[in-house]
């Protein structure tokens, strides 16, 4: 019964997720600024953006803003601790960039075709209706594409937090295609959004680090199998398995300490190898707890005795 509710609860979860993104694809089709900014450009805005709903004005897109933005934030090894400036990359398009570029985020710029003419053109369909349909990934990238994030953490009650995004909508490709007049991209980030991106900072931290000990310690394991190993093939017996022993229960014992500093549960681990464990002296292989010799309860209880 338990697997059963289990079931329609997966199943139900897996509908209302499907529905969400359907939903907010929806909303970028019917919200989509790249439109708008184009027209912008064409007809000659001079005023800069300042409302982040003429960029990004769904969860989507603002996610996406949230990832390259951390993205960028962890690939400099900033902190909120002081103020930074830096440009977060975006794919690009086409070509426009080289292959070996670190990136923030991706998403398809327009125009930058990989070849001119209407074989270019048609390289640029797909992602095009792709940006239409909903991607937010495009459609940042086409109002966007590269830009600039600039913070400045607290400094006192009258200078709050401030995290702000810049960059000069041009249009410009390759081929210097867009003749509008260029105008800036001024703004400021909410204190939600803020937030947003400094828990998304802290997630991505924590599991990188998690990931890094669980590299460093499988490196530490492999290498001490490969010490037990040696020793198994060298024959090694008496003071040299205990000496490989003794290595094996002091790692553990630093490991768990360095557990317990950081707040988590003992985990010793494997810390003896089937011949250093002492099995052969046991009582039981001897007969018995009351230690029988041949002849005894467990022997007689071996060979059908009762």
């Amino acid at each position: 019964m338990a697997s059963i509710l289990d079931y329609a609860k997966n199943v139900g979860s897996n509908i209302m997720g499907g529905a969400n993104v359907l939903a907010d694809r929806a909303s970028n089709i019917f919200l989509n600024q790249v439109p708008n900014r184009y027209i912008d450009y064409r007809t000659g805005r001079t005023d800069p953006v300042t409302d982040i709903r003429e960029i990004a004005p769904t969860r989507s897109t603002q996610d996406i803003l949230t990832q390259g933005i951390t993205s960028n934030i962890e690939r400099k090894g900033y902190d909120f601790s002081k103020p930074f400036s830096s440009v977060v990359q975006a794919t690009g398009g086409g070509g426009q960039y080289g292959l070996g570029r670190t990136v923030d985020y991706g998403g398809h710029k327009l125009g930058n075709p990989l070849k001119a003419g209407i074989a270019g053109f048609t390289k640029e369909l797909g992602p095009y209706w792709n940006m239409l349909g909903g991607s937010a990934e495009n459609q940042i990238a086409n109002i966007l594409g590269d830009y600039t994030v600039n913070y400045t953490p607290k400094l006192d009650p009258n200078h709050p937090e401030v995290m702000n995004i810049y960059d000069e909508y041009d249009f410009l490709g390759k081929s210097g295609e867009g003749s509008g007049s260029p105008y800036d991209i001024n703004v400021n980030l909410s204190p939600q959004m803020i937030e947003k991106i400094k828990r998304s900072h802290m997630i991505r931290r924590k599991k990188m680090m998690k990931d890094r000990r669980a590299t460093q310690k499988g490196i530490a394991q492999a290498a001490m199998q490969k010490k037990i190993k040696q020793a198994q093939d060298a024959g090694g017996t008496g003071g040299a398995q205990q000496t490989l022993q003794a290595q094996i229960t002091a790692q553990a014992n630093r490991e768990a300490r360095e557990r317990v500093g950081r707040g988590e549960a003992r985990d010793y681990g494997h810390t003896q190898t089937r011949s250093s464990s002492g099995w052969r002296s046991d009582p039981m292989w001897k007969g018995g707890r009351a230690g029988f010799q041949a002849g005894g309860i467990v022997d007689l209880y071996r060979h059908g005795g009762f």
